[in-house]
């Protein structure tokens, strides 16, 4: 929801509807559909942010729904993850399969071709896990970025971790062991990282 509006994805369509009357006010045709449809776009800064399947990024401009850039990731897969904003980045993972890698990403969100509304966007930095990142929503935390990935086997108890990065350079600052698959969104409190 931003203001009166409701933002929705619906097969290859990104809506924008008035929040009262559920009236479609505008609309724009996506690159892909989503995955599932149980991402939810993102709003920052003016730009809607939209998880698209086959491992996409879409960014519309929210005033007049024109599509901005296409993120693709090389390594493919779906995007489950939330995407979060940070100081003009966003940063979001996919998942091809619990035992195949896959990408977590930090994407510039300038619009560096305003002429072009697909510009092939390219990743900031990427950081690759066997695995993959399925739900695995980051927190954002002064310089750091803090998310879980999966554990690389078909199985639920085998070794995992959560991954701190540099959020300008991607650069490995930490990781703490766990066991599973970490599949949900971080939350940062009071100096402590809460997760599933």
């Amino acid at each position: 929801v931003v203001g009166d509006t409701l933002l929705v994805m619906s097969n290859k369509k990104l809506l924008k509807l008035d929040v009262e009357t559920g009236k479609t006010l505008k609309s724009a045709d996506m690159a892909d559909m989503p995955s599932f449809g149980n991402t939810a776009p993102l709003y920052a800064d003016g730009v809607i942010y939209c998880p698209l399947d086959n491992a996409k990024i879409q960014a519309f401009n929210f005033k007049t729904m024109k599509s901005m850039w296409v993120y693709a990731d090389p390594l493919g897969g779906q995007s489950l993850t939330t995407i979060s904003y940070d100081n003009g980045c966003i940063f979001t993972g996919f998942w091809n399969d619990e035992d195949r890698y896959a990408n977590y990403v930090c994407i510039n969100a300038k619009d560096e071709d305003t002429k072009s509304t697909h510009e092939s966007k390219q990743a900031a930095w990427t950081y690759k896990s066997l695995g993959g990142f399925y739900w695995a929503g980051c927190a954002v935390v002064g310089d750091n970025v803090f998310f879980g990935c999966d554990d690389g086997t078909v199985y639920s108890d085998r070794a995992s971790k959560v991954v701190s990065l540099n959020k300008k350079s991607g650069a490995l600052v930490d990781t703490l062991p766990i066991v599973g698959d970490q599949r949900s969104s971080l939350t940062y409190s009071s100096g402590r990282l809460y997760f599933t």
